[in-house]
């Protein structure tokens, strides 16, 4: 089969495709484990607001674990270009069109996740419930006279 001169890239045989399910898989699987500490920590502490903080890790684990697969995932089809690129004797000094982390993002989701972690941990829990009757331990006394 003849390739048309020009920038056609013929068919991806790296598996790619299992590399970016394997960092995806072990991307959630960290983002999990972390979010997990500040619901954990507040569960164990028997906090009434541990729904909320449990909410606010949901929230934020979606967006931290879809803005880090979406960053290596363009990193990844970058670095295919770049190599593309050398190939076809561009200037490798030439990465305009590098992709961009979302530092901006990822320091308000750090923000975020210490202002979760600081609630978790220094909320006061609430005070135990009050107690019953005391059970009756030893027999009754006889009666006096």
């Amino acid at each position: 089969m003849l390739c048309p001169l020009g920038k056609a890239a013929g068919p991806d045989t790296s598996n790619s495709s299992l590399v970016i399910v394997v960092v995806a898989v072990i991307i959630i699987a960290l983002v999990c484990a972390i979010a997990g500490i500040p619901v954990m920590a507040a569960r164990r502490r028997r906090l009434k607001e541990t729904e909320g903080v449990a909410a606010l890790m949901v929230v934020w684990g979606l967006i931290l674990a879809g803005s880090a697969i979406y960053a290596v995932n363009a990193q990844m089809a970058y670095s295919r270009e770049y190599a593309m690129r050398i190939m076809q004797n561009y200037d490798p000094a030439d990465q305009s069109d590098r992709p961009a982390y979302p530092w901006m993002a990822w320091g308000i989701l750090a923000s975020i996740y210490c202002g979760a972690l600081v609630l978790s941990i220094t909320c006061k829990p609430p005070p135990p419930p009050p107690r019953g009757f005391d059970a009756i331990i030893s027999p009754p006394r006889a009666p006096r006279d």
